[in-house]
């Protein structure tokens, strides 16, 4: 469901951008046909699921999950559902919450600058270094009071 979902034109190499290629002996995974690439590749590949050992199944429930519920869903939730390790369902949950955030399934390849590529950022009154005397609140003067009842 995956591969037609990212591949509806066809299995396209991630690494040069050839649209032929050819399964290897691993399962899922392909090589480029292209003489100077030759390099493998996944369905995974440069999106939030690269690199994981959760199954995809459980990525795709999660999705769901996620997509699915009003208020969220938090890692606890996730882990007890699909029955996953904590760290795993956390790691999970932090990785659609990006995807969600940013529109799509691919990670992208470098942070936009602050304000934009080009642009300028304005911040008024900053201040750097040390305070030169310590402020307590007026509620850390105030001198305990016992009181009898």
């Amino acid at each position: 469901m995956l591969e037609q979902i990212r591949w509806a034109e066809g299995q396209n190499c991630y690494h040069c951008g050839y649209f032929k290629s050819y399964a290897t002996k691993s399962a899922g995974v392909y090589r480029c046909a292209e003489p100077e690439s030759r390099k493998d590749f996944t369905v995974t590949m440069r999106t939030v699921m690269e690199r994981t050992k959760a199954p995809l199944n459980k990525w795709l429930m999660g999705f769901f999950m996620m997509c699915s519920s009003k208020k969220g869903v938090s890692a606890h939730q996730l882990h007890r559902s699909l029955g996953l390790p904590y760290q795993t369902a956390w790691f999970m949950a932090h990785h659609i919450r990006h995807a969600m955030s940013v529109g799509g399934l691919t990670m992208p390849t470098a942070p936009e600058p602050m304000g934009g590529a080009g642009k300028f950022v304005e911040a008024d009154e900053p201040y750097f270094g040390k305070v030169e005397q310590v402020k307590p609140s007026a509620q850390r003067n105030l001198s305990f009071q016992v009181r009898s009842h």
